[in-house]
């Protein structure tokens, strides 16, 4: 098969947004149990569903202004999208919340949820401006911490701390 054409197929089937998403979240989705599993999804939908770009929301009849990195919208709806209750969902975000991941308050018909570092996850920089970078990382990394420790799968950044890829 032509490669052009193979390729045209591929960016056909998967569109031209892409969203990038830490390894962390794959693994607590595929390898995690309970808990896990379900902080891992709820992170997922918040990546999936935060907007891209600055936009404004309407909720019954209110419009609010919202953020790249932001979410406006009814909980209910974010776990119907992840197929989870939202019970469950106010949980895990509760508890990304305590870590410092995302900043989350309620609005009168809904809630507001912010990605804590999502230009950088996402890969945007701004010309002359230095992003604080570490911040959302330590807090994942503590999160990871917390919840047990980091996978046994082989990690390229603290193999190449301990002179293994050279």
């Amino acid at each position: 098969m032509d490669a052009n054409l193979s390729r045209d197929k591929v960016a056909g089937f998967l569109g031209q947004s892409f969203v990038r998403i830490p390894r962390k979240v794959f693994t607590m989705l595929f390898h995690g149990k309970g808990r896990e599993k379900t902080i891992g999804m709820a992170y997922l939908i918040l990546i999936s569903e935060v907007y891209f770009a600055d936009g404004r929301v309407c909720l019954k009849r209110r419009s609010y202004t919202c953020k790249r990195g932001e979410y406006v919208g009814r909980c209910e709806e974010l776990a119907g999208c992840c197929g989870m209750s939202a019970t469950t969902l106010r949980r895990s975000l509760k508890w990304l919340k305590d870590e410092g991941l995302i900043e989350m308050k309620r609005l009168e018909d809904g809630i507001f949820i912010r990605v804590c570092g999502y230009d950088f996850i996402m890969g945007f920089r701004r010309k002359g401006e230095e992003i604080p970078a570490k911040a959302a990382f330590l807090a994942l990394e503590e999160a990871e911490r917390r919840m047990g420790g980091r996978s046994m799968q082989f990690d390229c950044c603290s193999a190449n701390g301990e002179g293994g890829m050279q």
